[in-house]
Protein backbone atom coordinates (compact mmCIF):
# COMPACT_ATOMS: atom_id res chain seq x y z
CA UNK A 1 0.00 0.00 0.00
CA UNK A 2 1.17 2.96 -0.72
CA UNK A 3 -1.12 5.88 0.55
CA UNK A 4 -2.56 5.98 4.56
CA UNK A 5 -6.25 5.99 3.17
CA UNK A 6 -7.78 6.71 6.72
CA UNK A 7 -5.64 9.80 6.51
CA UNK A 8 -6.39 10.87 2.91
CA UNK A 9 -10.01 10.34 4.01
CA UNK A 10 -9.69 12.42 6.76
CA UNK A 11 -8.10 15.46 4.45
CA UNK A 12 -10.97 14.75 2.21
CA UNK A 13 -13.87 14.87 5.04
CA UNK A 14 -12.23 18.49 5.84
CA UNK A 15 -12.04 20.03 2.08
CA UNK A 16 -14.33 22.07 1.30
CA UNK A 17 -16.69 21.18 -1.07
CA UNK A 18 -17.06 22.49 -4.42
CA UNK A 19 -19.84 22.36 -7.16
CA UNK A 20 -21.08 23.21 -11.01
CA UNK A 21 -24.04 24.47 -12.23
CA UNK A 22 -25.35 21.35 -13.09
CA UNK A 23 -25.44 20.40 -9.50
CA UNK A 24 -22.34 17.84 -8.81
CA UNK A 25 -20.17 18.14 -6.07
CA UNK A 26 -16.93 16.87 -5.15
CA UNK A 27 -14.12 17.57 -2.64
CA UNK A 28 -10.09 18.15 -3.88
CA UNK A 29 -7.35 17.94 -1.58
CA UNK A 30 -3.31 18.02 -3.01
CA UNK A 31 -1.22 15.18 -2.52
CA UNK A 32 2.45 16.72 -3.67
CA UNK A 33 4.46 16.76 -6.46
CA UNK A 34 5.59 13.70 -8.89
CA UNK A 35 8.61 14.99 -8.53
CA UNK A 36 9.04 13.48 -5.00
CA UNK A 37 6.20 10.87 -5.04
CA UNK A 38 6.87 8.87 -7.64
CA UNK A 39 9.64 6.31 -7.99
CA UNK A 40 11.57 8.26 -10.43
CA UNK A 41 11.01 11.55 -9.01
CA UNK A 42 10.67 13.25 -12.55
CA UNK A 43 7.91 14.49 -14.90
CA UNK A 44 7.78 12.77 -18.12
CA UNK A 45 5.33 11.95 -21.11
CA UNK A 46 4.94 8.59 -22.75
CA UNK A 47 5.73 10.22 -26.49
CA UNK A 48 8.68 12.22 -24.79
CA UNK A 49 10.21 9.85 -22.46
CA UNK A 50 13.99 10.49 -22.99
CA UNK A 51 14.81 11.93 -19.63
CA UNK A 52 13.55 8.02 -17.94
CA UNK A 53 15.03 4.90 -17.99
CA UNK A 54 12.49 1.95 -19.54
CA UNK A 55 13.17 0.41 -15.86
CA UNK A 56 12.18 4.23 -14.42
CA UNK A 57 9.44 4.39 -16.68
CA UNK A 58 7.47 0.98 -15.63
CA UNK A 59 8.35 1.36 -12.15
CA UNK A 60 6.21 4.95 -12.24
CA UNK A 61 3.34 3.23 -14.34
CA UNK A 62 3.54 0.20 -11.96
CA UNK A 63 3.15 3.10 -9.15
CA UNK A 64 0.04 5.38 -10.69
CA UNK A 65 -1.86 2.21 -11.31
CA UNK A 66 -1.42 1.09 -7.49
CA UNK A 67 -2.42 5.66 -6.36
CA UNK A 68 -5.43 4.88 -8.93
CA UNK A 69 -6.41 1.49 -7.41
CA UNK A 70 -6.10 2.42 -3.73
CA UNK A 71 -7.84 5.60 -4.53
CA UNK A 72 -10.66 3.97 -6.10
CA UNK A 73 -11.70 1.79 -3.08
CA UNK A 74 -12.76 5.17 -1.39
CA UNK A 75 -14.33 6.42 -4.56
CA UNK A 76 -11.48 8.97 -5.57
CA UNK A 77 -8.83 9.67 -8.21
CA UNK A 78 -6.12 11.15 -9.09
CA UNK A 79 -5.13 13.96 -11.08
CA UNK A 80 -2.57 16.82 -12.20
CA UNK A 81 -3.49 20.14 -10.87
CA UNK A 82 -4.57 22.98 -13.27
CA UNK A 83 -1.50 24.95 -12.13
CA UNK A 84 1.16 23.01 -11.88
CA UNK A 85 0.92 19.21 -13.94
CA UNK A 86 3.84 18.37 -11.65
CA UNK A 87 0.99 18.04 -8.55
CA UNK A 88 -0.82 15.50 -7.67
CA UNK A 89 -4.43 15.78 -6.62
CA UNK A 90 -7.05 13.45 -4.99
CA UNK A 91 -10.79 14.41 -5.93
CA UNK A 92 -13.85 12.47 -4.50
CA UNK A 93 -17.29 12.85 -5.52
CA UNK A 94 -19.68 13.99 -2.71
CA UNK A 95 -23.04 12.45 -3.21
CA UNK A 96 -24.87 12.76 0.08
CA UNK A 97 -23.64 16.15 0.95
CA UNK A 98 -26.05 18.89 2.74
Amino acid sequence: MILNLKEIQRELDHAEVESDRDGNRWRTIHLGSVLNLSPSEKFWTPWAGGNVTCEEAEADVEWFDELEAELATIDAFPHTSEGDGCDIMITQVVEDYE
